[in-house]
């Protein structure tokens, strides 16, 4: 993408390898307030691109800033979107995608992070026993480093449902990706996203799963970068 456009890449708080000061908890509050203190010290608005949790914070940020997001583009925003005590068909598809995702908890638990990152990335990537090596090397080494975030995510305070107020707030361009082969969690709330913004398009990506950026980054920069340039012409 940098390629064809002014880039910028952002490490959220607590990921990454660098040392982060202990004086902010790991909570999608958090890391929304972070980006919004970014954007203030940019000279422009600007269009933003994520991914999974990172959606969520994006959602929230054009909805609390929207003056300042030109265009939203999320590939499988993972984010609270629904009352988890009313039945339907979301909250059935997050209770199978939990049971798969489950053990890889109890792993990190015990203290095996690096092998838990292995069988939670299958589980939720919706992949085969042992597919986490079929990715390529690099991205290997990303989701490793990015073990020691398992914990502190599943006990972080949860965030409040995004409601529709919040949803009309966001007034920019939206561009909503999941893949053909994700779990039905994801790509319920992808769905859920797209319905709820007036500005929203839901696109499919063939081949690839809640992994796609990673499976498939040249299909889904692709995507990106041909939205965000017709939103500039």
């Amino acid at each position: 993408m940098s390629r064809k456009t002014k880039f910028m890449a952002i490490t959220q708080r607590h990921f990454g390898l660098m040392e982060w000061a202990d004086d902010k908890p790991f909570s999608r509050q958090v890391h929304t307030d972070d980006l919004i203190a970014v954007l203030a010290k940019l000279d422009e608005p600007v269009h933003l691109f994520g991914w999974s949790y990172a959606g969520g914070v994006l959602l929230r940020t054009a909805a609390i800033k929207p003056e300042q997001v030109l265009s939203l583009t999320i590939f499988e925003p993972s984010f609270e979107c629904e009352d988890l005590s009313e039945p339907g068909p979301l909250l059935r598809a997050r209770e199978d995608a939990w049971k798969r995702l489950e053990p890889a908890y109890h792993m990190a638990e015990g203290g095996n992070l690096r092998a838990a990152m292995h069988i939670g990335l299958e589980a939720v990537y919706n992949m085969k026993e042992g597919g986490f090596s079929d990715l390529h090397t690099d991205f290997q080494k990303v989701h490793l480093d990015n073990c020691h975030t398992m914990l502190p995510d599943l006990r972080a305070e949860p965030a409040k449902p995004l409601m529709s107020e919040e949803f009309n707030r966001i007034r920019c361009p939206v561009l909503v990706l999941y893949g053909e082969n994700s779990l039905d969690q994801y790509k319920l709330m992808a769905q859920e996203t797209s319905n709820s913004i007036e500005n929203a398009k839901l696109t499919k990506v063939p081949g690839v799963s809640h992994g796609g950026p990673v499976q498939r980054p040249d299909l889904i920069a692709k995507a990106a970068l041909d939205f965000i340039i017709s939103q500039t012409h």
